[in-house]
């Protein structure tokens, strides 16, 4: 049985194969075929970084500085979280430390007791769980509500982020 956490991702890994029909590679598919294997790679690609951020945000977790040489990372052979992400994913440390502050700012916390608490913006972690959204139009409405949060009250953060997420999608 499937983990439902990854169901999004099943269900545009299935629209995928259903787009591309019984085609032998993507030159054999007609115009009609191709815009649906592209809409389909999209929403797939979205929701699939959605999950990277999650997983970064989860290394990250477990590599920070005060676990020391215990730290995930570390144990690897890599400096930080950042490095070991780039390296798996052949991407930029630059990239990598991004999907991990998406990551950070999408996951659910909790408070001093251990109680859980809402992700920071919950909105945002929505449109990636459903793929309404890429990841870098994530990662750049996280950083432009952190630092309206100086500014701002909660409430209009909150409204912000509705506005954000809903012009990216």
């Amino acid at each position: 049985m499937a983990n439902p956490h990854l169901t999004p991702l099943l269900e545009a890994v299935a629209a995928l194969e259903s787009a591309w029909c019984d085609a032998e590679c993507g030159t054999d598919l007609n115009r009609t075929q191709l815009l649906a294997v592209n809409a389909a790679m999209g929403t797939l690609q979205r929701r699939f970084d959605g999950l990277r951020a999650e997983v970064a945000a989860g290394i990250e977790h477990e590599s920070r500085p005060e676990l020391g040489p215990d730290g995930l990372a570390k144990q690897q052979g890599f400096r930080n979280s950042a490095t070991l992400i780039a390296a798996t994913t052949g991407g930029t440390t630059g990239d990598a430390s991004k999907l991990t502050k998406l990551g950070k700012a999408t996951a659910p916390r909790s408070n001093l007791l251990g109680e859980k608490l809402p992700p920071k913006y919950p909105a945002v972690q929505d449109a990636l769980q459903r793929g309404t959204i890429a990841a870098a139009a994530g990662s750049l409405i996280v950083g432009m509500l952190d630092r309206a949060r100086l500014n701002a009250s909660i409430e209009q953060i909150v409204e912000a982020e509705a506005l954000l997420v809903e012009g990216a999608a």
